[in-house]
């Protein structure tokens, strides 16, 4: 594996200090992006989360040139002309976080392709769930426990039924003709943080998405639902749990055009 860290490339893993809070308590955030062949996409609203979570979680960041570090590692994985994932890493030592950035192939899902998302029975409530951060575990577990059931990912609630989002992904549902994201219920550090997402913050303003808190007994009313991410876009949800909605391709080329944009 090619990689950047140090300010070179390097080849091999990172070494980490035994005490650093980024191997204790996985301390740090990290970003995905698509590297569409030549270029990566949204790299300034990736970084702008990622240092707008440091900076809230109270560590600093050395800085790099991203843009021109980028297309190094990505040449150098083999990645000019093929699609691929970008993961940007920050871990936190002594305070402050030192970038990593690697890259690896990743093959686009099919763009006929309708999502089924098993609901995860293991409520989540936690404010740090408003930033992407190294200590990402129940994400993971929660995904790769929808994968081996057969379904393509995990939708996540708040203990009081309340829909927030995937395990990877951002939602949005259709409710006679308009809209919605789920926001969190409540304000503050009660409430159960929901991720920004780049990939919707790119597509909100153009299809009119509204955000407001939406409650899993409730989700029969919707007619449509899909999940966007940076890597593969804007998809149509099938099924979310128990319930079924009609597959609705039309908005996804658009939107696709829109994260995917350099």
């Amino acid at each position: 594996m090619i990689f950047y860290h140090d300010g070179q490339m390097r080849e091999g893993g990172l070494a980490l200090d035994v005490g650093a809070e980024a191997l204790r308590y996985g301390f740090g955030v990290f970003e995905t992006l698509y590297w569409n062949g030549a270029a990566p996409c949204r790299l300034r609203e990736h970084l702008a989360r990622a240092h707008a979570s440091l900076e809230a979680l109270g560590a600093g960041c050395e800085r790099c040139d991203m843009a021109a570090v980028i297309p190094e590692v990505a040449a150098r994985s083999g990645l000019l002309h093929r699609p691929g994932r970008v993961n940007l890493l920050f871990p936190v030592q002594d305070g402050v976080a030192r970038p990593v950035v690697c890259a690896a192939p990743y093959e686009p899902l099919a763009p006929d392709r309708a999502l089924r998302l098993a609901l995860s029975p293991r409520p989540l409530h936690s404010w740090l769930g408003a930033h992407k951060t190294m200590n990402h575990l129940f994400y993971h577990l929660e995904h790769r426990a929808a994968l081996e059931r057969g379904f393509d990912g995990a939708a996540l609630a708040a203990p009081d039924g309340h829909l927030l989002e995937t395990a990877t992904a951002a939602l949005v549902l259709a409710d006679h003709g308009r809209l919605v994201t789920p926001a969190p219920p409540g304000a503050g550090d009660a409430a159960p943080g929901i991720l920004p997402s780049v990939a919707l913050a790119c597509v909100a303003g153009a299809l009119g998405v509204e955000a407001r808190p939406v409650r899993l007994d409730e989700l029969g009313r919707y007619a449509h639902a899909w999940a966007l991410n940076s890597l593969m876009g804007m998809r149509p949800v099938a099924r979310l749990g128990e319930v079924r909605f009609a597959p609705e391709f039309g908005p996804c080329a658009g939107a696709d055009a829109l994260i995917h944009a350099r």
